[in-house]
């Protein structure tokens, strides 16, 4: 995993495929094969192979939703890779569905002000505003930021 994650930040795709088919083959429990799957169906969707990712992102989700003990915030990562998949496809109702559970679970685990909560609402936003609900994904946001501005300060990032 840490050589397909370095060859990834290197933008060298194919080598990090390999890298990542090795460690999905080499995995000994059903979170490291989840995790090692997600890895590589993010460089799969990354060379364009939008339905082959799928395939991966599904078997992803099915593994930690049959062996839950393995983490539930994997399974946020695994619905919201699925769900910006699915945005990119245009499958804008399946993915604001997908969205929606990965957020709700990454609320739950990490609370409303958390970076990747954060990250997880923008997607959102985005599927929203795909769909045509930009009143939605504007209040949606700005409801965030508002919170978030008033804990932290006005210039806070989160």
């Amino acid at each position: 995993m840490i050589e397909g994650n370095k060859l990834r930040g290197q933008a060298r795709f194919a080598d990090a495929e390999r890298a990542f088919n090795s460690a999905v083959r080499a995995s000994e429990d059903f979170g490291r094969l989840a995790v090692s799957l997600n890895a590589l169906a993010t460089i799969v969707q990354m060379s364009g192979r939008y339905d082959e990712a799928e395939s991966l992102f599904r078997r992803v989700i099915a593994i930690l939703e049959q062996h839950p003990g393995y983490g539930r915030l994997d399974l946020a990562v695994g619905l919201g890779n699925m769900a910006n998949l699915l945005r990119v496809k245009g499958q804008y109702s399946r993915a604001e569905r997908l969205c929606l559970q990965a957020l709700n679970i990454e609320q739950t685990a990490l609370g409303q002000d958390n970076p990747i909560v954060a990250s997880t609402l923008h997607v959102l936003a985005a599927i929203q505003a795909s769909l045509g609900r930009h009143t939605e994904a504007e209040s949606m946001l700005m409801d965030h930021f508002l919170n978030i501005s008033s804990r932290y300060g006005p210039y806070n990032t989160v």
